[in-house]
């Protein structure tokens, strides 16, 4: 799972980000480094100035439920 931070609601230019990323990921990562889902949020949670891990694994197991409905 990879998160985009983007401040957008345009799912057609969210779509070509994520292609863009996944086709550059293709290109320079070895195949097990490649993300499976790339998810476009409006902004990245932080805690006391890091990245709030917790909130994002939560947020990605909400995304993985939603794809499987």
């Amino acid at each position: 799972m990879a998160y985009v931070e983007i401040d957008s609601d345009d799912e057609t230019k969210k779509n070509l980000i994520k292609t863009k990323i996944m086709e550059k990921c293709k290109k320079d990562l070895p195949d097990y480094e490649i993300p499976k889902y790339i998810e476009c949020i409006k902004k990245i949670p932080y805690k006391n100035t890091k990245h709030d891990f917790k909130q994002l694994e939560a947020m990605g197991e909400e995304y993985v439920k939603k794809l499987g409905e």
